[in-house]
């Protein structure tokens, strides 16, 4: 693959720098700090590759190559910054660290992974479970495997967690809508005197509705995720029937369905080789509908390799989304491209990305046969399937060289284990693909949380102090 360079970006590797509304950034890839700098000390850094700001003689070469725009005080005072601020950090492993504090302070699972369909209306060109079976048989789980998995996670969850993620998934969950009420009911009769709180999160096709179910919705404040890719040309070329109708009409019919009991829905775009140059129109065209949160993720597969231009396309079009999405925040409009936005807190609060949730045994993940996996997307995958008696799944985070000395090494949590497997067939290499199409993602939320900060501090205190949870 020709290795797609980042569009109007300087990288000294460990650091990102940009410029954005006339301010000169530099993002620290080894504490999470976003620094707004003097011009000067941006130029200085973005020649720390060639240039030693502990050597003399470089030094004077410094000097001498910027003599015409900046004084030697200027540049004296910029020099001993930089050096004292860098020497001051122990490069590398902060990330690592980060990972041994989280296995020491860590030992439970807060969520709850339930694949309770292994079936599927749909037979979608791009599916990871090869159109819901996972290459395996087609079967819905029972009540009574329901009920065994979640008292497994039940018995394990840490008392102190105030708030518990449930997830239904599939194939299509709602084609096994007696079990998924079923365990709606269990479950709220396992907390109904508790303090803590379950929130619950249902990803589905958006082909089956109905008003029991848009009632169980709302009555329990699910999250509900519509997987539906924005325009119909693209939406119907891989979303498809059984017998080969698309299906984007049937399901913008029932997103107005969902808009009358949810006053928030979200969507989840799959986006392909054909569709990255419709992004921006994908997402604006959802936001129309009245979907209020839509992300995108790139379709990786061992068939699909992404080109040059491929990247520097979808980098256009995170570009116009940011655009679009900064002026629905600045304007209080409820309509947020979330690829952007998710990463806006973790970048205000310097939180570490250290592991894949469900990797690093955040959640318990259960088959429709009651089977645990370390991965909702290796279902079906003997060689990552559990038994029921392990209670701590993580593991060592194994050192990486190409991740230790880059920029977003905080941020993107070594990529995704199964599409780290796919492309270089080692679970703890991220493949270039990845780095590539992470690193857009995350340049363009620096972007547009450095554009925040410069024009409307109060917006992006709005966003980052919402809080996670709320019931009302």
């Amino acid at each position: 693959m020709e290795v797609y360079k980042m569009c109007e970006m300087q990288i000294a590797n460990d650091n990102l720098l940009f410029k954005e509304e006339n301010h000169f950034f530099v993002f620290n890839g080894h504490n999470g700090e976003l620094l707004d700098v003097p011009q000067s000390y941006y130029d200085l850094i973005r020649y720390l590759k060639i240039f030693n700001i502990n050597d003399q003689n470089d030094i004077q070469k410094l000097q001498s190559f910027f003599s015409a725009k900046y004084s030697v005080e200027q540049l004296e005072k910029a020099v001993a910054d930089i050096r004292n601020y860098f020497s001051s950090m122990e490069k590398c492993n902060e990330v690592y660290k980060a990972y041994d504090k989280k296995i020491e302070n860590t030992n439970h699972h807060n969520g709850l992974w339930l694949n309770i369909s292994h079936d599927c209306n749909l037979r979608c060109q791009y599916c990871f479970g090869n159109g819901g079976d996972y290459g395996n048989q087609r079967v819905l789980m029972t009540k009574e495997v329901a009920k065994k998995c979640i008292d497994i996670w039940y018995k394990q969850i840490d008392e102190k967690c105030t708030l518990f993620e449930v997830n239904f998934f599939g194939g299509e969950p709602l084609l096994n809508q007696e079990t998924l009420i079923y365990c709606v009911n269990y479950i709220n009769g396992l907390f109904k005197n508790r303090k803590n709180k379950v929130r619950y999160n249902i990803t589905t096709n958006g082909t089956i509705v109905d008003e029991r179910l848009l009632k169980l919705f709302q009555e329990n404040h699910f999250r509900v995720s519509i997987s539906i890719d924005g325009i119909e040309k693209i939406h119907d070329l891989n979303r498809k029937y059984v017998s080969g109708k698309g299906s984007f009409e049937d399901i913008t019919a029932n997103v107005k369905k969902f808009r009358k009991y949810l006053p928030k829905i979200s969507a989840q775009i799959t986006l392909t080789k054909e569709g990255i140059p419709y992004l921006t129109d994908a997402v604006m065209e959802l936001w129309n509908m009245g979907i209020n949160m839509v992300r995108s993720n790139l379709v990786f597969d061992n068939t699909i390799r992404y080109t040059y231009d491929d990247y520097k396309i979808y980098h256009n079009e995170i570009k116009r989304i940011s655009e679009l999405t900064y002026q629905n925040l600045i304007n209080n409009r409820p309509y947020t491209y979330q690829n952007l936005v998710n990463k806006l807190k973790i970048i205000h609060n310097r939180k570490l990305n250290v592991n894949c949730f469900f990797w690093g045994g955040g959640a318990m993940i259960f088959s429709p046969e009651g089977e645990r996996y370390r991965c909702y997307r290796f279902m079906e995958d003997e060689q990552h399937k559990l038994s029921d008696n392990i209670v701590e799944l993580r593991e060592k985070k194994p050192y990486i060289d190409k991740c230790s000395e880059c920029w977003a090494q905080l941020l993107c949590a070594d990529g995704c284990v199964y599409e780290n497997s796919v492309y270089s067939n080692d679970i703890n290499e991220p493949a270039e693909e990845w780095c590539v199409k992470t690193k857009i993602s995350l340049e363009e939320a620096l972007r547009l949380y450095a554009r925040l900060i410069v024009n409307s501090p109060q917006t992006l205190d709005r966003i980052v102090g919402r809080k996670d949870y709320d019931r009302k």
